[in-house]
């Protein structure tokens, strides 16, 4: 009885990734192979490469002898700005740490609202950082023009990063857990080990650059990316097989089922509220319009 106890278990402690792959391939029974997936996906959530989100700065300092113009005093008041950022690699390289550092990378750039790092963004807020600089090489500005310009360069970056935002699914971290477990059974199922590439009948590739795990590790992460995207189309109702569109106002995935779904920017609902918008200016600027001229007229 003890010997089926220890038959039931299995040891993933110590092994290479595309070993507990072999092992999963080998299996003669579901419950084996669930014991294999289960034990993998436990040391993955085990691993100490957690998920980190952090503050940073974008910082610049004001000489004190600056400080005392009145272009300094503006500098100094945007000398440091802050925004989210994330830890996006991993300085271990056993394939626990890659898998789960990929695992938190995908879940910030597709999930986390708080994350913004695209270059747009990041573009905007490194604006007062570059004027201060070209000021003190000699670039002339006016105080209440600088101060109009760099308020306006923060209150787009705002835009920018709300806009990014609503591009991003409202997943929490828990449920990403659970949606992603199957995915992994799916990629083990599979698998097809690195020596059967040397057969011409699969995708040839450059078997000296590879090793094993290597190879495994890039399977899962590229699998894992796929399936993601997938459920990406899912999360928004959208065709797999059409192309897609982002909602410039609300950041949902759309299908381009035409020429004019091309020339638009926004989804169907997004569409018909603007254009129901304008339609209420239209009419109230009109009303405005015929009740000026009976005031011209009877005046």
């Amino acid at each position: 009885m003890n010997y089926g106890m220890v038959k039931r278990m299995y040891d993933v402690e110590d092994k290479f990734l595309y070993e507990i792959l072999d092992d999963y391939k080998d299996a003669v029974s579901e419950k084996e192979k669930d014991n294999i997936i289960n034990a993998f996906i436990k040391l993955i959530w085990s691993s100490k490469n957690k998920r980190s989100v952090t503050q940073k700065s974008l910082r610049f300092s004001v000489y004190k002898t600056l400080l005392e113009t009145d272009i300094g005093k503006i500098f100094n008041m945007y000398s440091d700005i802050k925004y989210t950022s994330y830890r996006s690699m991993s300085k271990d390289t056993d394939f626990i740490s890659l898998m789960r550092q990929k695992i938190n990378n995908i879940y910030t750039n597709l999930c986390d609202s708080n994350v913004c790092l695209k270059k747009e963004y990041m573009d905007l807020i490194k604006l007062p950082k570059q004027m201060f600089y070209r000021w003190k090489s000699g670039e002339v500005y006016n105080p209440n023009t600088l101060i109009f310009q760099l308020d306006d360069i923060l209150s787009k970056s705002a835009e920018v990063k709300e806009k990014y935002a609503k591009q991003k699914m409202s997943i929490e971290w828990n449920e990403y857990k659970t949606l992603i477990i199957p995915y992994f059974k799916r990629m083990f199922e599979n698998y097809i080990p690195l020596e059967k590439f040397e057969d011409k009948n699969y995708l040839t590739i450059d078997i000296e650059t590879w090793n094993e795990d290597n190879f495994a590790v890039a399977y899962l992460c590229k699998g894992l990316d796929g399936y993601m995207r997938n459920y990406q189309k899912e999360y928004y109702g959208v065709n797999r097989r059409l192309k897609k569109q982002r909602c410039q106002i609300c950041g949902c995935l759309y299908d381009i089922k035409n020429d004019k779904d091309y020339s638009s920017k926004y989804c169907d609902n997004c569409r018909k509220t603007t254009i129901k918008e304008q339609n209420k200016v239209r009419k109230q600027r009109q009303r405005s319009n015929v009740t000026e001229a009976k005031t011209i007229i009877n005046g």
